[in-house]
């Protein structure tokens, strides 16, 4: 069997969305003949004055938008699709691609995997706020357009799923829900977290606001100034704000690129040598953090938002406060779990909780069985 690997980066990349391109194709390549088919991208003249018109009409009307999610550049996707490569291919797998299956004129049967749909992060992402007009009609029916074209539908979580079937009429039967695995090696996975004086607590994110990095910043003010407990807030992924730089309750490490081996070794040590995993985003679909912090056995504080009960379960791997916490209320939930003593008991829950879900080997296992259909 010959699949096709719609997308408009290079799957070899490790950190484009997250990692998922890369880690959805080793999954691929590893069961069938897998073929990059290559999106390039749409830079001629209509496309130039399209995005200058777009660009002008945001600022006047003082709007977001998106171009990708335009029917104007999802046709232009199409006609920059490598179709020579595709017509030799048996089916598709359309990993974050909406906007190029929705006019791709194709009769393959299509696999799409998709962690949101644009009604769930309408008004949810800030990227996806306070968009124009025509640009969430159009939005809409891409997805729409995608869904429909779709033979089977892989999603990451309930929170998804429920807005593919009440938001875009999909059927249930349709879709299944496989969660993203971490993005480590299991060598990597083989350690021993060397005793401290202090709690430490990693933060792991590329986006500051969303992430809640300053949520994260008053907690670790809380434990150490109101609740008396030493702790240090380990800070990787992204950049510190300057006015926390003096902060003394924090270790700046900044951004990691995946790709590179030394970056990669450092994300490893800051995950191996870690006691919890904070992160109070305030909107997340998935979040590959999440099992990431779950295979190194750290229990999680988040919110309880988006798509994250699927990785954060109550009392198992961690706590999900609802939104609206304050520092101080992630500070106190930290402490309780200290003090109750289960800190032990939640490390190898949340290791097992990666063993048995929250790993690439478990989902490429449900990840063949949906291709299975298409071999008989």
């Amino acid at each position: 069997m010959k699949v096709g690997f719609l997308s408009l980066t290079d799957p070899a990349d490790k950190t484009a969305r997250s990692g998922i391109i890369y880690k959805s194709y080793e999954s691929l390549t590893a069961m069938a003949e897998a073929h990059w088919v290559r999106i390039a991208k749409p830079q001629n003249l209509p496309v130039k004055i399209f995005t200058k018109g777009v660009y002008e009409l945001g600022r006047l009307k003082k709007k977001n938008y998106s171009l990708e999610l335009t029917s104007f550049m999802s046709h232009q996707y199409a006609k920059h699709t490598d179709m020579d490569t595709l017509k030799k291919m048996d089916i598709l797998f359309a990993p974050m691609a909406a906007p190029f299956v929705a006019n791709l004129p194709t009769d393959k049967k299509i696999v799409y995997l998709s962690d949101a749909t644009f009604h769930s992060l309408h008004g949810y992402y800030d990227v996806y706020s306070n968009f124009m007009d025509f640009n969430i009609r159009q939005a809409n029916e891409i997805e729409r357009k995608t869904l429909g074209k779709s033979d089977q539908i892989i999603t990451t979580s309930e929170w998804a799923k429920k807005s593919m079937v009440n938001d875009y009429g999909v059927p249930p039967e349709k879709i299944s829900i496989l969660e993203f695995g971490a993005n480590v090696y299991q060598k990597d996975l083989q350690f021993e977290r060397k005793p401290s004086d202090k709690l430490r607590i990693l933060f792991l994110g590329v986006e500051w606001d969303r992430k809640g990095g300053n949520l994260a910043i008053d907690t670790i003010n809380a434990l150490n100034e109101k609740l008396g407990i030493p702790a240090v807030l380990r800070i990787v992924g992204v950049a510190t704000p300057e006015r926390f730089h003096n902060n003394p309750y924090i270790e700046m490490v900044g951004f990691l690129n995946k790709n590179k081996p030394e970056d990669y070794q450092k994300l490893m040590y800051n995950l191996q040598q870690s006691d919890i995993l904070l992160l109070p985003t305030q909107a997340e679909t998935a979040g590959i953090a999440f099992s990431e912090a779950s295979a190194f056995g750290l229990p999680i504080f988040t919110h309880n938002t988006g798509g994250i009960g699927n990785y954060v379960l109550d009392g198992v791997n961690g706590y999900k406060l609802e939104l609206g916490s304050t520092g101080t209320d992630f500070a106190e939930s930290i402490a309780a779990l200290l003090a109750s003593g289960k800190i032990p008991q939640f490390q190898e829950q949340a290791r097992e909780l990666y063993r048995t879900r929250l790993n690439w080997e478990r989902w490429s296992e449900g990840f063949k069985k949906i291709f299975a259909a298409y071999t008989l």
